[in-house]
């Protein structure tokens, strides 16, 4: 399942995204390719999906049982931020969903 943020051509915001409540892609972070999800061993994510950081791909383990989590669209200010100066320069969460995804075949 791939999700996008939609935002407008003004003021475009750097998008990083949240699972489950832990940061999982900071904008201009570099790339994650099937990484898994904090707490679920059996979905992984991919960001950013054809250097889009306002997308993000998940995908479930086949045969693994059903699983719900939280994905959040995280906007800020600037790229490529340090620990330091993240919390202050973001902008709005942006709750997007709570997701579930299926392992097994049908």
């Amino acid at each position: 399942m791939t999700l996008a943020w939609e935002h407008s051509e003004e003021g475009h915001p750097y998008i990083g995204w949240s699972v489950n409540g832990e940061t999982v892609m900071d904008p201009g972070g570099d790339p994650l390719v099937l990484e898994p999800c904090p707490g679920l061993a059996s979905v992984r994510y991919t960001c950013p999906i054809d250097d889009l950081y306002h997308q993000i791909s998940f995908t479930s383990t086949p045969g693994h049982p059903q699983v719900c989590f939280w994905v959040q669209a995280l906007s800020y200010a600037t790229a490529n931020l340090d620990m330091t100066h993240r919390m202050k320069a973001r902008g709005r969460a942006y709750a997007l969903m709570g997701l579930t995804l299926n392992g097994r075949r049908t």
